[in-house]
């Protein structure tokens, strides 16, 4: 017999990691310039993105975490991944601009 809890925490892992990954791959069509994915060539780019990517998803999972029962169903979701992304981003910036 399956526990329910798992799957549930596995499904919103997935559901994290998906949204991590495309929320970061548009920051980074928009943001290299080219609005094209020629980013991809250069390894630094790839640190860079691994350091979003990151962020992004840990806010989102941080946030489903610390707000468990906040709305049910898709809407929590939809607001861990919009309010985590924000959260991820926000802190790589800050480090960026107290540690550069």
């Amino acid at each position: 017999m399956k526990n329910p809890a798992v799957s549930t925490l596995s499904k919103e892992v997935i559901i994290y990691l998906s949204s991590a990954f495309g929320i970061t791959m548009l920051l980074f069509f928009l943001d290299e310039g080219y609005y094209d994915f020629r980013w991809m060539a250069s390894l630094g780019n790839w640190m860079a993105f691994a350091v979003y990517f990151s962020a992004i998803f840990w806010g989102q999972f941080g946030l489903s975490r610390i707000f468990p029962k906040l709305l049910p169903g898709a809407g929590r979701i939809a607001i861990n991944i919009l309010g985590g992304a924000t959260l991820g981003f926000l802190v790589v910036i800050y480090m960026i601009f107290i540690y550069w």
